[in-house]
């Protein structure tokens, strides 16, 4: 049950994240709308499932690592990557992507090709 609402929400926060691409021109009440859906899915599962997974997933095959060294390159990318996503993604939530702002590119950049790189190598 647990790994269906995992697979669920991410497909969640995936759908509501492409639909506020400036490509799509949606009514402001709609964009609002998917915007507080995309934000609290993305912290629920964030803070409740997958960082709690990742720092028990790690944790199991750190141990081990004199035993088996498995795919520890594909699992640092992914890590990485999901660090960049979380970190821009709290950065766009309490800072916010207010044009011009160098570091407000960079994060919202990061947070949109990192979703799909996340997605795409998952």
């Amino acid at each position: 049950m647990q790994t269906k609402f995992v697979e669920y929400s991410i497909f969640i926060m995936f759908f509501t994240g492409i639909l506020q691409w400036d490509i799509l021109t949606i009514p402001w009440f709609y964009f609002s709308l998917i915007q507080a859906i995309h934000i609290v899915s993305s912290l629920i599962v964030t803070v409740l499932l997958i960082i709690p997974f990742v720092n028990i997933h790690t944790y199991k095959y750190r141990k081990n690592i004199v035993a088996k060294k498995r795919n520890s390159t594909n699992g640092m990318f992914l890590g990485i990557t999901l660090l960049l996503i979380t970190a821009s993604g709290f950065y766009l939530f309490i800072i916010g992507n207010r044009g011009g702002d160098d570091i407000g590119v960079y994060s919202f950049n990061t947070h949109l090709y990192g979703s799909f790189a996340l997605l795409f190598f998952l």
